[in-house]
């Protein structure tokens, strides 16, 4: 259907689109050349109409056929897209005529009109008479449905016409709009668009697949079923109380793990493989257990990296060392006692990552533990992605005599016989400081980590880092041989666990399970496949900056209740938390990862 197309006075550039290029055609304006062209086919017309197609108009009006292709547009548009008019499927102008100044009035011109365009010929889209525009139209295109001001044409208002529109077409560009694109949507650059993102996705897809198949992963997790995370609220209503913590000596040290105190004196390891004494303000080296430059983490294993830290009953530390072993410290005199290296092997295998200690008042026994038999320290998020439980299996000759009041499992049943086990050895491990003996107490655990003795020292506690708990092995009495889980289902994973003044525990945690909310690794832990595939296309640095800094110190009663909570939700004061040391009305809080010390007092929580 041929629709109207109006405009006001400007000259048009009417272009026609050909196999061999674009055709530039300009519509006449005035009104002494389409009088000139139109007094051939408008002889014998009265004076009236002769004269209203005399006058100039400030508009003009034009039948358009939607089904012809080219595209109506001022000379400004028509140079800035005359390199893409091949691209725009546009209509054809069938005719074109001047508007008497009746059109101000509102009416359209009633007597016929034609001009001839110059450079227009049989092949070009318009015609010289209405007569011939007809037949034309007949011959190309099938019957025109009105010819401008011919007899008998449709006679319309430009409502009427504006109404006879279809969508997309016909378009006239002007400089007041972008130009329409064609009838499907497509424009050469939407195209090259297309093409050059189908391009660029194939070339990373093919990399990423052949990564995908060819590369092996570095670890190989089990799945795993945790428990719905406790909601936080009540106890665990989230709050900001770690942000009113002070940080300490900011950039002097970098990963203070674990803190110990001799009277006032405090005394920390940090990730360059130092023991620092922190007294009066002042940072001091008191030993260093390795050698060489310590600036990275794969410089770790030549350099050492003291862990855990206990003051001992003569003035002494001793220090677990994640690559070097077990050493007392004399801090005063700067003596180095190494007492239990981490090439020795134990039941045929060397430790890999010697973690936490806790040490019995009169300072015989100690116990420690040994997160893994596999990874080092340096590969710790390995380590808690994997969640295997790499320690010794099971597979002694054993006499299964259940203790009293204990259920029957590995950790409650009396060895009678000793047999063959696999040569692995992470777990809870006992040194006695007399007789130089090494016994492994529990094993089969997810990433073994903190470790303290009950105030009693009946029992000790075993966080459980990759299964948020913590496992309780008694070590005397009754019970002695037997364990049992002391709190499951934490709202984090723990870290180091150390005593409070009230009698109960104090937990860290740099990573929560929030509920309500999302955990990362509560959605991975029964997805292995999708663990794969994290760490065959990222390293674990990258990896631990998608890893929320969410800061959470919780405090345990004696049997195991969440007592509070303190938090720092976006880690903007506290962050990588993983030891709580009280003292003297003040809570230290260490961090693996930070370059800080921070101290938070007790009154204003």
């Amino acid at each position: 259907m041929p629709r109207w197309v109006c405009t006001n006075g400007r000259t048009w550039v009417w272009t026609r689109v050909y196999k061999g290029g674009v055709m530039r055609m300009p519509v006449p304006t005035s009104s002494s050349e389409s009088g000139s062209k139109s007094n051939g086919s408008s002889s014998g017309r009265t004076e009236d109409q002769q004269s209203s197609l005399e006058v100039r108009s400030l508009q003009f009006c034009l039948l358009v056929d939607p089904r012809s292709s080219g595209v109506l547009m001022t000379p400004p548009i028509y140079a800035r897209v005359q390199h893409r008019c091949t691209h725009l499927r546009m209509p054809t102008l069938e005719c074109s005529q001047h508007h008497s100044a009746q059109r101000r009035a509102g009416t359209y011109p009633t007597h016929a009109s034609t001009t001839e365009f110059p450079g227009s010929d049989a092949a070009g889209p318009h015609v010289t008479s209405a007569r011939t525009g007809q037949e034309a139209g007949r011959r190309r295109r099938g019957p025109v449905r009105a010819v401008c001001g011919a007899p008998g044409a449709l006679t319309m208002s430009e409502a009427d016409g504006l109404r006879q529109r279809r969508p997309l077409r016909p378009q006239v560009v002007t400089d007041d709009g972008p130009a329409a694109e064609a009838k499907d949507g497509s424009s050469f650059s939407g195209r090259v668009f297309r093409v050059t993102f189908l391009m660029l996705a194939v070339s990373l897809a093919i990399p990423l697949l052949g990564t995908v198949i060819l590369v092996d992963s570095p670890i190989d997790p089990q799945p795993l079923s945790f428990k719905e995370p406790p909601l936080l609220v009540g106890v665990l209503q989230p709050n900001t109380k770690l942000r009113q913590a002070e940080r300490l000596f900011e950039n002097q040290l970098i990963g203070p793990e674990s803190i110990a105190n001799i009277g006032d004196v405090m005394f920390t390891g940090t990730a360059d493989g130092r023991v620092i004494k922190l007294e009066n303000g002042e940072v001091e080296t008191v030993v260093r257990f390795g050698s060489g430059p310590c600036k990275t983490r794969d410089d770790e294993p030549s350099c050492g990296r003291p862990l855990g830290i206990r003051a001992g009953p003569n003035g002494t530390l001793f220090v677990v060392d994640a690559y070097k072993g077990l050493f007392e410290v004399n801090p005063w005199t700067r003596e180095v006692k190494l007492l239990l290296s981490s090439e020795i092997p134990i039941e045929g295998r060397k430790m890999s990552l010697v973690n936490d200690l806790t040490v019995t008042q009169d300072g015989k026994k100690i116990y420690f533990t040994d997160s893994s038999s596999k990874w080092q320290r340096r590969d710790f998020l390995l380590l808690v992605m994997e969640g295997t439980d790499d320690g010794r299996d099971f597979c002694k000759a054993r006499a299964l005599v259940a203790l009293p009041g204990s259920e029957l499992t590995p950790g409650s049943v009396r060895e009678l016989v000793v047999g063959f086990s696999r040569p692995t050895v992470d777990g809870l491990l006992e040194y006695d400081t007399e007789t130089k003996e090494v016994k492994v107490l529990l094993d089969q655990l997810r990433f073994p980590n903190g470790v303290q003795l009950s105030p009693a020292e009946d029992f000790v506690l075993v966080a459980e880092t990759t299964m948020a708990r913590i496992r309780r092995f008694y070590v005397s009495g009754l019970m002695k041989g037997g364990a049992d889980l002391f709190v499951e289902n934490l709202p984090g994973f723990p870290d180091n666990i150390r005593p409070s003044s009230s009698g109960g525990y104090w937990l860290g945690m740099s990573v929560i399970r929030a509920n309500p909310g999302f955990s990362m690794l509560d959605f991975l832990s029964e997805r292995p496949f999708i663990k794969r595939m994290i760490f065959k296309l990222f390293s674990q640095e990258t990896v631990m900056k998608f890893v929320p800094r969410y800061s959470l110190v919780l405090e345990l009663s004696d049997s195991g209740a969440f007592r509070r909570s303190l938090h720092d939700p976006d880690g903007q004061v506290v962050t990588y938390v993983s030891e709580v040391h009280e003292h003297d009305g003040y809570l230290y809080l260490g961090s693996f990862r930070a370059p800080f010390l921070c101290r938070l007092s007790l009154q204003s929580v």
